[in-house]
């Protein structure tokens, strides 16, 4: 069972560090997506100031 662990952690270690790497390459977490629709202030400057 040592014997096994000493073979499997370092590839377990090894495919993590790979897999984070790839990750923080890519970009992903790191930017901020954008809005899926415009602001709610930006539709209220469009509307009309008298009733209809």
């Amino acid at each position: 069972m040592t014997f096994f662990l000493i073979l499997v952690a370092p590839a377990v270690v090894w495919t993590a560090a790979r897999l984070v790497i790839t990750i923080r390459r890519d970009g992903l977490g790191t930017r901020v997506p954008p809005p899926s629709r415009p602001a709610w202030s930006d539709a209220v400057q469009h509307l009309p100031s008298h009733r209809f």
